[in-house]
């Protein structure tokens, strides 16, 4: 017998065992080659965001993004770390970008800022000019950030009230 050959009790159990074999080896490979990611994991690193509470807000945040599918933030982490799974495909830092987007619209100026990027980490700045107060304030107060970059149909649809509506254009 050839090394790393079994042998089967029978030529049954033998068929068997060989279309397992080939039929596992055909489907991995099929998958690999054929079915593109439909999400990607994304190390987020925020540098120079010390409360507390403002990075459960910014986490909670980003919860609330549909690009967005899980959000796990690293215990004792320093500096603050997310482990994101996002939808799509490209580039760390592309992807992380477009999260970002509607969550300094919400803040009202760039407090979120890419940085490096190596691989599946993305490096983020807190703007030492953003106050955390401020930002805080902002994030408990103003509609979720994922609606800041909805088409304004479905703004209307999700929101009733026309001064919160306002807001979303403040």
């Amino acid at each position: 017998m050839p090394p790393g050959a079994t042998s089967w009790a029978s030529e049954e159990e033998a068929l068997k065992a060989i279309g397992a074999k080939l039929a596992d080896a055909f489907t991995r490979d099929f998958f690999l080659k054929h079915v593109n990611p439909t999400s990607r994991r994304v190390a987020l690193v925020v540098d120079g965001m010390t409360d507390d509470k403002l990075a459960d807000l910014v986490e909670r945040e980003l919860v609330g993004l549909s690009a967005v599918i899980a959000v796990r933030p690293r215990i004792n982490a320093s500096p603050r770390t997310y482990d994101l799974e996002v939808a799509g495909a490209g580039p760390a830092a592309d992807l992380v970008a477009g999260i970002l987007a509607p969550i300094n619209a919400k803040l009202g100026k760039r407090c979120l800022q890419t940085g490096a990027a190596a691989g599946d980490e993305v490096r983020v700045r807190f703007d030492a000019s953003c106050n955390p107060a401020d930002a805080i304030t902002r994030l408990e107060t103003l509609p979720p950030a994922g609606l800041y970059g909805a088409p304004p149909a479905r703004q209307r649809a999700v929101i009733r009230s026309p001064e919160t509506l306002l807001k979303l254009t403040v």
